[in-house]
């Protein structure tokens, strides 16, 4: 949305994917100081504003000029798949917003990341108090539920911090669209959203969990499959 005059609409919301940051936060920057426009235009602050937020999981949200007195030197392991290129850039852009913050942090590969359900998340010998990993809850859960179960342990016994946390699953749903629409009908921001097929439109089909525009169909009035 948003072109020919035309208002925006929400068409996702990938909550525990966030691989458009680095484009978001940096490229479109970039893209303005590359074509020699004005480079202070640029509209986002995404940035200093996950920054501050790495320092607020410190401080519980008190004022964040206590951080330097409250923080105590706990690390943050960000993690990815190996050989995703996309994702890795989005770990290690992330990983550059907590160490603008002051956080010690450290970069590994998922499967190099020691998960121990009694002591928590380590690299090597060094234990890391938070653990961010662009590895979707829905992948987890369904192609790796011996490590769901894991995690679910240490989260239990409170010794790691998982970033993002499990509850984003119930966001990363497409299905959240259609209740968004129960919740707001003709929203200006909103498409209509049905779990059936809707009668008489042009649509989109999406699975509950997809990402990037897999398993994506694109229907006309008469549920014919054009792309």
């Amino acid at each position: 949305g948003g072109f020919d005059g035309k208002p925006l609409k929400l068409l996702e919301f990938n909550a525990d994917t966030p691989t458009l940051l680095y484009e978001s936060a940096l490229i479109q920057w970039a893209l303005l100081k590359f074509n020699k426009m004005d480079a202070d235009s640029q509209f986002n602050d995404i940035f200093d504003a996950i920054s501050d937020n790495f320092k607020r999981m410190i401080t519980l949200g008190a004022d964040l000029s206590r951080f330097d007195e409250m923080y105590e030197g706990w690390g943050v392991l960000f993690s990815s798949i190996r050989g995703n290129a996309e994702e890795e850039r989005t770990t290690r852009f992330l990983q550059e917003c907590a160490k603008n913050a002051g956080l010690k942090t450290e970069f590994a590969y998922i499967d190099e990341v020691i998960f121990d359900e009694n002591n928590g998340a380590f690299l090597g010998d060094s234990q890391y108090e938070f653990l961010f990993k662009l590895l979707p809850w829905e992948i987890i859960s369904i192609d790796e539920p011996e490590l769901a179960v894991l995690m679910n342990k240490m989260i239990a016994n409170k010794n790691t911090i998982f970033l993002n946390p499990a509850y984003t699953l119930l966001f990363q749903s497409k299905r959240m669209l259609k209740i968004l629409w129960d919740l707001f009908p003709n929203h200006p921001l909103l498409l209509e959203s049905a779990f059936e097929p809707i009668h008489s439109k042009k649509q989109v089909k999406k699975v509950s969990f997809g990402r990037e525009g897999a398993n994506v169909e694109i229907l006309d009035s008469n549920g014919n499959i054009l792309a």
